[in-house]
């Protein structure tokens, strides 16, 4: 690996680690967050991968959502047990993907140093460490977004 190998692997595992820090002191959140973790149980419990609408919080309501999510959390569930982080684990992990995709995207049009200072700031505004904590569509929503864009560059 490179010295620019090096800096960007590090970068983006000291601020994917930076989540992981107190994240399970914090509760799963109601609203958004909690219905995505009861839809993942319930993939989990009940094998319902595609309609998880009859063992969801306010039925039809809650099932409006993209269904990734859910099964993202029913893979961390099943990966770490019935805990925050198991619900919150695949959030995670496409936070870190999108700072590697956000980096890979400026590089393309930019210098290394730019991109990982663009990284560095996506990876420690609030917004993104707050969303990228919680089990909720738009880290992965995203993430695909960054995915696209950088497959057409």
């Amino acid at each position: 690996m490179t010295q620019r190998d090096h800096t960007l692997t590090a970068t983006i595992l000291a601020l994917t680690g930076l989540l992981f820090v107190g994240m399970q002191s914090v509760e799963i959140q109601p609203g958004q967050e909690g219905y995505t973790a009861v839809r993942g149980e319930s993939v989990v419990l009940f094998g319902e991968v595609w309609d998880q609408t009859p063992y969801t919080l306010g039925g039809l309501h809650s099932s409006a959502v993209p269904p990734l999510p859910s099964w993202g959390v029913a893979g961390g569930v099943s990966l770490l047990g019935r805990t925050v982080m198991g619900v919150r684990l695949f959030t995670v992990l496409c936070s870190a993907f999108s700072l590697l995709l956000l980096y890979f995207s400026v590089r393309s049009y930019s210098s290394h140093r730019d991109a990982i200072v663009s990284v560095v700031l996506l990876g420690t505004a609030l917004p993104w460490f707050i969303m990228s904590r919680s089990a909720v569509s738009a880290v992965p929503i995203a993430m695909f977004t960054l995915l696209a864009f950088w497959a057409t560059t």
